[in-house]
């Protein structure tokens, strides 16, 4: 049986289309490569569950973090992924040490449902506190989502910060593996020199592993898709969005087992 692949969808800063990102690609593995995945909605704004109406859940994430519920009460199949929603109440523990959430999410997330999902993607929340911490200390991919606007350059120096002391305090055989910067609601041309903004984002971030060739395009119909509770796919197959987020999904899939492979071999 294929070990569990863990991916981390985040970027310190609101507005960077992390939400959208994780849903999209979750339906894409699903959808192309046939994938059993499991979405974890780790942001309180519960993003994830108000995209496919997830009314009066028995469970959310908090409940399974704070040890009121099984994971699988959490669990709520929508079409061909499962989702456990979030619920505002997650900001309360935000108190809680980052190393404690960071066993809580091996043992009573990951480890009850490791043979039964093939992928989890966490959709991360936006600030520093401890929920994100504790996800970059216990996932094995990281995938960051940009905005190409000078203000971004800040949330993604800080996350750098933050993956090299989650890095600092894992085992030197699981290190975080971040994937990539992907820019999404991509402008081109309708953007405030935006090629000033591009070359700065590549001069600071284009190395190792740098900004993925394939961007997501901002576009009305992904606001419209969502509001519907539909990925890019279900909503309009032939959009260029939706053609971006097959490639973008493409990319990051390959990657993952790449590093696995390479893994295996040593």
């Amino acid at each position: 049986m294929n070990e569990l692949i863990t991916l981390v969808v985040a970027m310190l800063k609101g507005g960077q289309a992390k939400s959208i990102t994780a849903f999209n690609m979750a339906k894409e593995l699903a959808r192309n490569y046939d994938l059993r995945v499991l979405l974890v909605d780790f942001d309180p704004q519960n993003s994830q569950g108000d995209l496919v109406s997830i009314v009066n859940p028995k469970a959310t994430i908090y409940d399974v973090l704070s040890l009121h519920q099984d994971i699988h009460t959490a669990i709520h199949q929508v079409g061909d992924i499962w989702i456990i929603p979030s619920q505002l109440d997650l900001v309360l523990l935000e108190a809680e040490w980052v190393q404690k959430l960071a066993r809580r999410v091996k043992n009573h997330i990951l480890g009850p449902i490791a043979n039964e999902f093939d992928i989890v993607i966490f959709d991360s929340p936006s600030s520093a506190g401890s929920l994100l911490q504790a996800l970059l200390r216990t996932v094995q991919f990281l995938l960051i989502t940009c905005t190409p606007d000078h203000m971004s350059w800040v949330g993604l120096k800080a996350m750098e910060l933050l993956k090299w002391k989650a890095n600092q305090d894992r085992h030197r055989s699981s290190k975080l593996v971040n994937l990539g910067i992907t820019i999404t609601r991509y402008k081109g041309g309708r953007l405030y020199n935006p090629k000033e903004i591009m070359e700065k984002l590549r001069n600071d971030f284009g190395k190792n592993p740098g900004i993925l060739p394939q961007f997501i395009s901002e576009s009305v119909a992904v606001t419209e898709a969502a509001y519907h509770g539909q990925s890019m796919h279900e909503w309009n197959r032939k959009h260029k969005v939706t053609k971006q987020y097959e490639e973008l999904t493409k990319l990051v899939y390959q990657k993952i087992k790449e590093v696995r492979n390479g893994k295996k071999r040593n």
